[in-house]
């Protein structure tokens, strides 16, 4: 569960780059939710948002679970990843 999302120090910028590293949080859906990955995945990026995170790419459902990119405050991108229950 996050409690926030990092800004890292403001006195030591780092340049924006292209290709490199990006963070990827994953998440399980609830065995008992039978309403798959996609809707777990929204309630995630509503509590991401009301941490600081900006609003990316929408919500894609693919074979794997749900995924969306997001802005975190610093406008780093971060892979919110949602797969099915084991």
């Amino acid at each position: 569960m996050i409690s926030r999302l990092p800004s890292g120090q403001r006195s030591r910028p780092q340049p924006r780059q292209l290709g490199r590293l990006r963070l990827c949080l994953q998440r399980h859906a609830d065995a008992a939710d039978a309403i798959g990955t996609l809707a777990p995945l929204q309630a995630w990026i509503a509590t991401a948002l009301d941490l600081g995170a900006s609003a990316g790419d929408p919500p894609l459902q693919e074979s794997f679970g749900a995924e969306a990119w997001l802005l975190d405050p610093e406008g780093n991108r971060r892979l919110l990843l949602v797969v099915p229950a084991s």
